[in-house]
């Protein structure tokens, strides 16, 4: 299932005749109870799906952006591949984590240039030989 409304802030800027920066955050986001960036379940390989949707939408509209949006879905599907890597979520939801393998084969020279830290490098090689989820917290 795709949200629909994922591309809400997207199409709104879009649709804008002029957008200023103020330089000060008018807004803060607030993880509710069952948001995506505050559990772990099934649902959040939907993040995957909808940075392809965000993707598309970009290069359609903005092709100048396409690299900020590229560095926004790296990191945004990374943190959703190691959260599926850890040793109870790769054991409890299967299928996610063999959906975040795939997404992390597609990706792979997206992430490794966004998301290129030390630390990073080192996860990243954890996580493809399947070694991350051994790990404790």
């Amino acid at each position: 299932m795709i949200n629909e409304d994922v591309l809400w802030t997207a199409e709104v800027l879009a649709a804008s005749s002029s957008v200023a920066f103020i330089g000060e955050p008018l807004y803060r986001y607030i993880a509710h109870e069952g948001s995506v960036t505050g559990t772990f379940d099934s649902g959040v390989a939907i993040v995957f799906d909808n940075c392809r949707r965000l993707e598309h939408f970009v290069s359609g509209l903005f092709p100048g952006l396409e690299g900020d949006c590229a560095s926004y879905c790296a990191r945004a599907c990374w943190s959703v591949i190691l959260a599926a890597s850890r040793g109870e979520n790769k054991k409890r939801y299967p299928k996610v984590y063999t959906r975040a393998m795939v997404e992390l084969s597609k990706r792979e020279k997206d992430i490794s240039q966004f998301c290129a830290s030390p630390k990073d490098l080192i996860l990243r090689v954890l996580v493809k030989m399947r070694l991350y989820g051994l790990l404790k917290k």
